[in-house]
């Protein structure tokens, strides 16, 4: 995005973290954990999903504390929607409160 590698996106407790590679993505969420832990929380393993954004149909296998987070094909933040044969895809809840906000 403008020359800028995002590696996450957050808002209130909801975070998507981005990586390029499997192992680079289990590097953010092993640090993810270890800072939540210090701070005596825990990342939630049973809402944490996995979507990969790639040709290459090999599964991800991303771990938080021993245990597997689920990989999915479709996962929806705030009013976007990710999957995994395109990056982003507008709801179109999201494009009209998108429109509205522009138009006021």
């Amino acid at each position: 995005m403008g020359g800028i590698h995002a590696t996450n996106i957050r808002y209130a407790d909801d975070i998507v973290l981005m990586a390029s590679s499997d192992a680079g993505l289990q590097e953010l969420i092993s640090q993810l954990n270890e800072v939540a832990s210090d701070t005596g929380m825990q990342v939630n393993v049973k809402k944490t999903k996995v979507v990969k954004v790639s040709d290459d149909p090999t599964p991800v296998s991303v771990t938080i504390r021993d245990e597997k987070a689920e990989e999915v094909h479709t996962f929806k933040y705030l009013v976007a929607i990710f999957n995994s044969d395109s990056a982003q895809t507008r709801t179109k809840r999201g494009c009209y409160k998108a429109n509205k906000w522009w138009a006021d």
